[in-house]
């Protein structure tokens, strides 16, 4: 066919387009498109030390889909950049969110593509499900779980004295004496990044809210409180963490507690998996463990939280669903021993969602969190089941806290009347 019968073709497509459904432009725009290059897709993810690894990822797509070019673009203030595209319905067209109410709110209004038809659902594990859907429908893929816990210096704690791992909270104290008599510090403080805190929180949280999703729908109900039981228990376990950190803990962030930690200045930090893949990056001879944080003197209230990590998410006015689509094909892939799983599991040091040969680089954790997973020894990770900013929220109060400025009724106070302003 030569270039004027494809012109007058084209003509006439485009103008069937714009007298029948809105569906035919979608697809004449499809075909401008792949005529005068690549379809442009955007995948917009919080920043992270993972710039390398999205590069890679980045390329081994174009090279596998040369008729779409993909771009993944890391954003430093994530959740600001988020709220102003949406406020201006400018949403790119793949974008990260946080599992459970965020995905349930942006579903709700309507901002989400409804992914429940594509092959992934069926492999993921039953753990991330929920995480993904509203009312009764898939509106993310869920791309990895991960844990919270407490990462330590394995030799640090062999030198110390120190068998295995604490499983109690007196073991617990009796194990920071021990590090803190090598004259080691026991504790690396990330506490001037409040998302540090907030994890710590929902985690000790976790431990003592005996049926999580009982008590979400109290607190959405307003007969909750985060006053329960147990949970003075919690702030047993935050006032001894702060009495046993680096200098000034409230001026010291996330990168701070990583190079104490890998210098082996400090023997513990309580993060997330990802924490592994950045200790290794400075020192990959480091070896360390994981285990649950205790919160009582009860071994069976130590239980690792583990959840769904990131959610990605398909703006539902996106230009080019077609092409978004295939590009999230390619991130859930399972079987590409060469695309995103691969690149992800080696350099980021996270599980994805669904079975994966290759595993996760996280040195001595790795057993750990397998064997929780497997035994459903879980809790998942409470912040992000609270109303859509009360995350953040905690960790500032925390900081509060931890700062002298107010006491623990207070805190619980500040948190109550927060859920029941966000539900009201």
């Amino acid at each position: 066919m030569n270039r004027g019968w494809i012109t007058i073709l084209m003509i006439s497509l485009l103008l069937l387009g714009l007298l029948g459904c809105g569906g035919d432009v979608v697809i004449m725009e499809h075909s401008i498109q792949e005529k005068d290059g690549p379809v442009p897709i955007k995948l917009v993810v919080w920043s992270s030390r993972a710039y390398d690894t999205y590069r890679a990822i980045q390329d081994d797509f174009r090279y596998k889909h040369p008729h779409i070019e993909l771009t993944i673009e890391m954003q430093e203030n994530y959740g600001d950049y988020i709220a102003a595209k949406t406020a201006s319905n400018d949403l790119p067209d793949l974008f990260f969110l946080t599992p459970y109410h965020e995905v349930q709110v942006y579903a709700k209004n309507g901002m989400l593509m409804d992914l429940s038809e594509r092959a992934f659902t069926d492999n993921v594990f039953d753990l991330t499900r929920k995480s993904v859907s509203y009312n009764g429908k898939v509106y993310g893929y869920p791309m990895s779980i991960g844990f919270l816990g407490v990462i330590y210096n394995k030799k640090l704690f062999r030198d110390a004295g120190i068998t295995g791992s604490p499983q109690t909270l007196n073991e617990f104290k009796e194990a920071v004496l021990k590090i803190k008599a090598l004259g080691i510090t026991p504790f690396a403080s990330s506490f001037k990044d409040h998302w540090t805190l907030k994890h710590l929180f929902s985690t000790l949280q976790g431990s003592v809210v005996k049926e999580p999703s009982t008590w979400i729908s109290s607190m959405d109900r307003g007969s909750g409180t985060f006053r329960s039981r147990d949970v003075g228990e919690i702030f047993d376990v935050l006032d001894m963490i702060r009495g046993n950190t680096n200098v000034n803990p409230l001026e010291s962030d996330y990168d701070d507690s990583i190079q104490l930690m890998a210098m082996e200045k400090a023997a513990m930090i309580h993060n997330g998996n990802w924490a592994v893949a950045d200790l290794f990056k400075i020192n990959p001879n480091l070896e360390v463990g994981l285990f649950p944080l205790p919160v009582s003197d009860n071994p069976n209230d130590a239980i690792l939280a583990v959840d769904t990590e990131i959610v990605i998410v398909l703006n539902h006015n996106t230009k080019y669903p077609k092409e978004a689509l295939q590009v999230l094909d390619y991130i859930s892939d399972n079987s590409d021993r060469t695309g995103w799983m691969h690149h992800y599991t080696k350099d980021v040091s996270t599980q994805p969602a669904m079975p994966f040969d290759q595993k996760p680089l996280l040195g001595g954790t790795y057993s750990t969190f397998e064997e929780a997973y497997q035994s459903n020894r879980i809790i998942p990770w409470m912040y992000q089941q609270y109303p859509l900013g009360l995350g953040e929220a905690a960790g500032e109060i925390l900081q509060s806290y931890y700062a002298g400025e107010i006491e623990q009724n207070t805190v619980f106070d500040m948190l109550d009347q927060m859920w029941r302003d966000k539900v009201d």
